[in-house]
Protein backbone atom coordinates (compact mmCIF):
# COMPACT_ATOMS: atom_id res chain seq x y z
CA UNK A 1 0.00 0.00 0.00
CA UNK A 2 1.48 3.34 -1.05
CA UNK A 3 1.99 6.23 1.35
CA UNK A 4 0.03 9.47 1.15
CA UNK A 5 3.00 11.20 -0.44
CA UNK A 6 3.02 8.59 -3.23
CA UNK A 7 -0.57 9.29 -4.35
CA UNK A 8 -0.41 11.00 -7.73
CA UNK A 9 -3.09 13.63 -8.29
CA UNK A 10 -3.83 15.01 -11.76
CA UNK A 11 -5.02 18.44 -12.83
CA UNK A 12 -7.63 16.92 -15.16
CA UNK A 13 -9.94 14.27 -13.75
CA UNK A 14 -9.91 12.30 -17.02
CA UNK A 15 -6.16 11.71 -16.66
CA UNK A 16 -6.77 8.96 -14.10
CA UNK A 17 -8.40 6.69 -16.70
CA UNK A 18 -11.54 5.85 -18.65
CA UNK A 19 -13.73 5.51 -15.53
CA UNK A 20 -12.97 9.09 -14.50
CA UNK A 21 -13.03 10.42 -18.09
CA UNK A 22 -16.68 9.33 -18.28
CA UNK A 23 -17.52 12.21 -15.96
CA UNK A 24 -16.43 14.75 -18.61
CA UNK A 25 -18.50 13.04 -21.29
CA UNK A 26 -21.71 12.78 -19.27
CA UNK A 27 -21.44 16.28 -17.81
CA UNK A 28 -20.88 17.79 -21.27
CA UNK A 29 -23.97 15.91 -22.43
CA UNK A 30 -25.94 17.27 -19.46
CA UNK A 31 -24.90 20.80 -20.45
CA UNK A 32 -26.42 20.18 -23.89
CA UNK A 33 -29.65 19.06 -22.23
CA UNK A 34 -29.69 22.15 -20.01
CA UNK A 35 -29.31 24.32 -23.12
CA UNK A 36 -32.20 22.51 -24.82
CA UNK A 37 -34.48 23.27 -21.87
CA UNK A 38 -33.36 26.90 -22.00
CA UNK A 39 -33.64 27.33 -25.78
CA UNK A 40 -36.98 25.53 -26.11
CA UNK A 41 -38.56 26.51 -22.80
CA UNK A 42 -42.36 26.54 -22.68
CA UNK A 43 -42.67 27.81 -19.13
CA UNK A 44 -40.75 28.85 -16.02
CA UNK A 45 -40.54 25.20 -14.98
CA UNK A 46 -38.39 24.46 -18.06
CA UNK A 47 -36.03 27.29 -17.16
CA UNK A 48 -35.76 26.03 -13.58
CA UNK A 49 -35.05 22.54 -14.86
CA UNK A 50 -32.35 23.97 -17.15
CA UNK A 51 -30.68 25.60 -14.15
CA UNK A 52 -30.89 22.43 -12.07
CA UNK A 53 -29.35 20.29 -14.80
CA UNK A 54 -26.66 22.90 -15.44
CA UNK A 55 -25.73 22.90 -11.73
CA UNK A 56 -25.82 19.10 -11.40
CA UNK A 57 -22.55 17.53 -10.20
CA UNK A 58 -20.62 20.76 -10.62
CA UNK A 59 -18.34 19.75 -7.73
CA UNK A 60 -16.98 16.25 -7.12
CA UNK A 61 -15.04 14.96 -4.14
CA UNK A 62 -13.09 11.73 -4.49
CA UNK A 63 -11.48 9.66 -1.77
CA UNK A 64 -8.34 7.62 -2.17
CA UNK A 65 -8.71 3.86 -1.63
CA UNK A 66 -6.38 0.89 -1.75
CA UNK A 67 -7.64 -1.88 -4.02
CA UNK A 68 -6.50 -5.26 -2.61
CA UNK A 69 -7.32 -7.03 -5.89
CA UNK A 70 -4.87 -4.96 -7.93
CA UNK A 71 -2.65 -3.80 -5.04
CA UNK A 72 -3.03 -0.27 -6.38
CA UNK A 73 -4.42 2.98 -5.02
CA UNK A 74 -7.47 4.48 -6.75
CA UNK A 75 -9.82 7.42 -6.39
CA UNK A 76 -13.56 6.82 -5.93
CA UNK A 77 -16.39 9.31 -5.61
CA UNK A 78 -17.42 10.17 -2.05
CA UNK A 79 -19.44 13.38 -2.49
CA UNK A 80 -21.54 14.97 -5.23
CA UNK A 81 -24.86 16.74 -5.50
CA UNK A 82 -27.33 15.93 -8.27
CA UNK A 83 -30.40 17.49 -9.86
CA UNK A 84 -32.30 14.13 -9.98
CA UNK A 85 -33.96 15.15 -13.26
CA UNK A 86 -34.93 12.30 -15.55
CA UNK A 87 -33.59 14.22 -18.56
CA UNK A 88 -30.14 14.79 -17.00
CA UNK A 89 -27.37 12.70 -18.58
CA UNK A 90 -25.28 12.62 -15.40
CA UNK A 91 -28.19 11.40 -13.26
CA UNK A 92 -29.23 8.83 -15.87
CA UNK A 93 -25.67 7.45 -15.96
CA UNK A 94 -25.30 7.33 -12.17
CA UNK A 95 -28.80 5.81 -11.84
CA UNK A 96 -27.82 3.04 -14.25
CA UNK A 97 -24.67 2.33 -12.21
CA UNK A 98 -26.74 2.29 -9.02
CA UNK A 99 -29.22 -0.21 -10.45
CA UNK A 100 -26.44 -2.48 -11.70
CA UNK A 101 -24.77 -2.39 -8.28
CA UNK A 102 -28.05 -3.34 -6.59
CA UNK A 103 -28.58 -6.12 -9.12
CA UNK A 104 -25.15 -7.66 -8.50
CA UNK A 105 -25.59 -7.31 -4.74
CA UNK A 106 -29.02 -8.98 -4.61
CA UNK A 107 -28.74 -11.71 -7.25
CA UNK A 108 -26.56 -14.15 -5.24
CA UNK A 109 -29.23 -14.36 -2.51
CA UNK A 110 -31.97 -14.98 -5.09
CA UNK A 111 -29.96 -17.74 -6.77
CA UNK A 112 -29.22 -19.27 -3.38
CA UNK A 113 -32.96 -19.38 -2.63
CA UNK A 114 -33.81 -20.73 -6.08
CA UNK A 115 -30.75 -22.78 -7.13
CA UNK A 116 -32.52 -24.33 -10.14
CA UNK A 117 -33.66 -21.02 -11.62
CA UNK A 118 -32.77 -20.32 -15.25
CA UNK A 119 -32.79 -17.03 -17.15
CA UNK A 120 -33.73 -15.86 -20.61
CA UNK A 121 -33.15 -12.41 -22.10
CA UNK A 122 -35.99 -11.13 -24.25
CA UNK A 123 -36.23 -8.03 -26.44
CA UNK A 124 -39.67 -6.97 -27.69
CA UNK A 125 -40.03 -4.28 -30.34
CA UNK A 126 -42.60 -2.72 -32.62
CA UNK A 127 -42.47 -0.37 -35.57
CA UNK A 128 -41.35 3.21 -35.10
CA UNK A 129 -43.92 5.81 -34.15
CA UNK A 130 -44.06 9.58 -34.42
CA UNK A 131 -42.82 11.63 -31.49
CA UNK A 132 -46.35 12.93 -30.98
CA UNK A 133 -47.52 9.32 -30.53
CA UNK A 134 -44.84 8.10 -28.14
CA UNK A 135 -46.73 8.51 -24.86
CA UNK A 136 -49.76 6.61 -26.15
CA UNK A 137 -47.51 3.97 -27.73
CA UNK A 138 -45.61 3.38 -24.47
CA UNK A 139 -48.89 3.13 -22.54
CA UNK A 140 -50.16 0.63 -25.12
CA UNK A 141 -46.96 -1.39 -24.69
CA UNK A 142 -47.46 -1.54 -20.92
CA UNK A 143 -51.02 -2.81 -21.36
CA UNK A 144 -49.85 -5.31 -23.98
CA UNK A 145 -47.15 -6.59 -21.62
CA UNK A 146 -49.80 -7.37 -19.00
CA UNK A 147 -51.75 -9.37 -21.56
CA UNK A 148 -48.55 -11.02 -22.77
CA UNK A 149 -47.51 -12.01 -19.25
CA UNK A 150 -50.88 -13.59 -18.54
CA UNK A 151 -50.74 -15.95 -21.52
CA UNK A 152 -50.76 -19.55 -20.33
CA UNK A 153 -47.86 -20.39 -22.67
CA UNK A 154 -45.76 -17.95 -20.70
CA UNK A 155 -47.20 -17.57 -17.23
CA UNK A 156 -46.90 -21.10 -15.82
CA UNK A 157 -43.12 -21.39 -16.07
CA UNK A 158 -42.12 -17.82 -15.16
CA UNK A 159 -40.81 -16.98 -11.68
CA UNK A 160 -40.28 -13.26 -12.21
CA UNK A 161 -38.86 -10.58 -14.48
CA UNK A 162 -37.07 -7.24 -14.76
CA UNK A 163 -38.33 -5.16 -17.69
CA UNK A 164 -36.81 -1.91 -18.91
CA UNK A 165 -38.03 0.51 -21.56
CA UNK A 166 -35.58 1.95 -24.08
CA UNK A 167 -36.38 4.49 -26.78
CA UNK A 168 -34.00 5.23 -29.64
CA UNK A 169 -34.15 7.97 -32.23
CA UNK A 170 -35.20 6.67 -35.63
CA UNK A 171 -35.19 7.93 -39.20
CA UNK A 172 -36.93 11.29 -39.69
CA UNK A 173 -36.96 11.82 -35.91
CA UNK A 174 -39.33 8.95 -35.25
CA UNK A 175 -39.19 6.97 -32.00
CA UNK A 176 -38.29 3.31 -31.65
CA UNK A 177 -39.58 2.08 -28.26
CA UNK A 178 -38.72 -1.44 -27.14
CA UNK A 179 -38.45 -3.57 -24.03
CA UNK A 180 -35.41 -5.39 -22.68
CA UNK A 181 -36.52 -8.11 -20.25
CA UNK A 182 -34.66 -10.53 -18.02
CA UNK A 183 -36.98 -13.43 -17.19
CA UNK A 184 -36.44 -15.99 -14.45
CA UNK A 185 -37.96 -19.34 -15.43
CA UNK A 186 -38.39 -22.82 -13.99
CA UNK A 187 -36.45 -25.73 -15.44
CA UNK A 188 -39.71 -27.02 -16.91
CA UNK A 189 -39.65 -24.08 -19.36
CA UNK A 190 -37.08 -25.92 -21.49
CA UNK A 191 -39.12 -29.13 -21.77
CA UNK A 192 -41.16 -30.09 -24.81
CA UNK A 193 -44.54 -28.40 -24.74
CA UNK A 194 -43.29 -25.59 -22.50
CA UNK A 195 -40.47 -23.98 -24.46
CA UNK A 196 -41.40 -20.84 -26.41
CA UNK A 197 -39.55 -20.32 -29.69
CA UNK A 198 -38.58 -16.95 -31.11
CA UNK A 199 -41.38 -17.20 -33.66
CA UNK A 200 -43.91 -18.00 -30.94
CA UNK A 201 -42.71 -15.03 -28.86
CA UNK A 202 -43.23 -12.80 -31.90
CA UNK A 203 -46.74 -14.16 -32.43
CA UNK A 204 -47.67 -13.73 -28.76
CA UNK A 205 -46.33 -10.16 -28.73
CA UNK A 206 -48.25 -9.39 -31.93
CA UNK A 207 -51.48 -10.64 -30.39
CA UNK A 208 -50.87 -8.84 -27.10
CA UNK A 209 -50.17 -5.54 -28.90
CA UNK A 210 -53.06 -6.22 -31.30
CA UNK A 211 -50.89 -5.50 -34.32
CA UNK A 212 -51.54 -6.36 -37.96
CA UNK A 213 -47.89 -7.36 -38.54
CA UNK A 214 -45.30 -9.65 -36.92
CA UNK A 215 -42.99 -7.53 -34.73
CA UNK A 216 -39.26 -8.13 -34.40
CA UNK A 217 -38.24 -9.95 -31.21
CA UNK A 218 -35.04 -11.49 -29.93
CA UNK A 219 -34.65 -14.16 -27.26
CA UNK A 220 -31.60 -15.92 -25.90
CA UNK A 221 -30.95 -18.30 -23.06
CA UNK A 222 -28.40 -17.19 -20.48
CA UNK A 223 -26.28 -20.20 -19.62
CA UNK A 224 -24.49 -20.15 -16.29
CA UNK A 225 -23.96 -16.85 -14.50
CA UNK A 226 -25.71 -13.76 -15.82
CA UNK A 227 -23.05 -12.02 -17.89
CA UNK A 228 -22.32 -8.33 -17.51
CA UNK A 229 -23.23 -7.55 -21.12
CA UNK A 230 -26.80 -8.72 -20.47
CA UNK A 231 -27.04 -6.65 -17.29
CA UNK A 232 -25.65 -3.60 -19.09
CA UNK A 233 -28.21 -4.03 -21.86
CA UNK A 234 -31.01 -4.50 -19.35
CA UNK A 235 -30.23 -1.58 -17.03
CA UNK A 236 -28.82 1.03 -19.39
CA UNK A 237 -30.33 4.48 -19.87
CA UNK A 238 -33.80 4.75 -21.38
CA UNK A 239 -32.49 7.12 -24.08
CA UNK A 240 -28.97 7.09 -25.56
CA UNK A 241 -26.93 10.26 -25.15
CA UNK A 242 -26.11 10.06 -28.86
CA UNK A 243 -29.81 10.69 -29.53
CA UNK A 244 -29.95 13.95 -27.59
CA UNK A 245 -28.86 16.16 -30.49
CA UNK A 246 -29.24 19.94 -30.56
CA UNK A 247 -32.91 20.22 -31.44
CA UNK A 248 -36.21 19.91 -29.61
CA UNK A 249 -36.61 16.13 -30.15
CA UNK A 250 -35.03 15.02 -26.86
CA UNK A 251 -36.83 17.61 -24.74
CA UNK A 252 -40.16 16.72 -26.34
CA UNK A 253 -39.51 13.03 -25.69
CA UNK A 254 -38.67 13.63 -22.02
CA UNK A 255 -41.76 15.79 -21.60
CA UNK A 256 -43.89 13.02 -23.16
CA UNK A 257 -42.47 10.43 -20.76
CA UNK A 258 -43.27 12.47 -17.64
CA UNK A 259 -44.48 10.12 -14.87
CA UNK A 260 -44.06 7.03 -17.08
CA UNK A 261 -42.09 4.33 -15.29
CA UNK A 262 -39.27 2.77 -17.30
CA UNK A 263 -38.49 -0.23 -15.08
CA UNK A 264 -40.94 -2.87 -13.91
CA UNK A 265 -40.23 -5.99 -11.82
CA UNK A 266 -42.16 -8.99 -10.50
CA UNK A 267 -41.94 -12.32 -8.72
CA UNK A 268 -38.58 -13.41 -7.32
CA UNK A 269 -36.93 -10.45 -9.09
CA UNK A 270 -39.35 -7.88 -7.66
CA UNK A 271 -36.81 -6.36 -5.27
CA UNK A 272 -33.59 -7.03 -7.19
CA UNK A 273 -33.21 -3.37 -8.19
CA UNK A 274 -35.57 -1.85 -5.63
CA UNK A 275 -34.79 1.70 -4.54
CA UNK A 276 -36.56 4.08 -2.13
CA UNK A 277 -39.18 6.33 -3.70
CA UNK A 278 -37.11 9.44 -3.03
CA UNK A 279 -33.72 9.11 -4.72
CA UNK A 280 -30.82 10.55 -2.70
CA UNK A 281 -27.42 11.96 -3.59
CA UNK A 282 -25.68 9.16 -1.69
CA UNK A 283 -27.48 6.51 -3.75
CA UNK A 284 -26.09 7.99 -6.96
CA UNK A 285 -22.66 8.55 -5.40
CA UNK A 286 -21.92 5.19 -3.80
CA UNK A 287 -22.53 2.65 -6.55
CA UNK A 288 -20.49 -0.24 -5.16
CA UNK A 289 -17.21 0.45 -6.97
CA UNK A 290 -15.22 1.05 -3.77
CA UNK A 291 -16.69 -1.86 -1.82
CA UNK A 292 -14.13 -3.99 0.05
CA UNK A 293 -11.42 -1.36 -0.49
CA UNK A 294 -9.39 0.31 2.24
CA UNK A 295 -9.89 4.11 2.56
CA UNK A 296 -6.63 6.06 2.76
CA UNK A 297 -8.14 9.12 4.50
CA UNK A 298 -7.27 11.56 1.76
CA UNK A 299 -9.60 13.39 -0.64
CA UNK A 300 -9.14 15.29 -3.89
CA UNK A 301 -11.69 17.75 -5.30
CA UNK A 302 -12.66 18.54 -8.88
CA UNK A 303 -14.86 21.28 -10.31
CA UNK A 304 -16.55 21.42 -13.71
CA UNK A 305 -15.00 23.92 -16.12
CA UNK A 306 -17.79 24.51 -18.63
CA UNK A 307 -15.81 26.42 -21.32
CA UNK A 308 -13.25 23.62 -21.75
CA UNK A 309 -15.68 20.80 -20.84
CA UNK A 310 -13.35 19.29 -18.26
CA UNK A 311 -13.36 18.56 -14.54
CA UNK A 312 -10.31 20.35 -13.11
CA UNK A 313 -8.62 19.93 -9.75
CA UNK A 314 -9.60 22.57 -7.21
Amino acid sequence: MGTISQLREYVNLRSYGDREAAWDNHKASADRVAKLYQDYSDCDRDLRKSERISDCAGFLRFGWYHNPNTNKNEIHLVEAHYCHCRACSVCAWRRSLMLKAKFYMNMPEIIAQYPKVKFIFLTLTLRNCQLSEIRQTVNDMAKAWKRFFQRKQFKNDVLGFVRNLEITRGVNDTCHPHYHILIAVKQTYFKTGHYISKDMFAQLWKESLRLDYIPVVDVRTIRGAIDRSAVSELLKYSVKELDIGNDIWYKSLMDSLHHIRAISTSGILKDVVKTPKEETDDQLTFVGDSQDMTPLNRVVDYKWNKPIKRYRKV
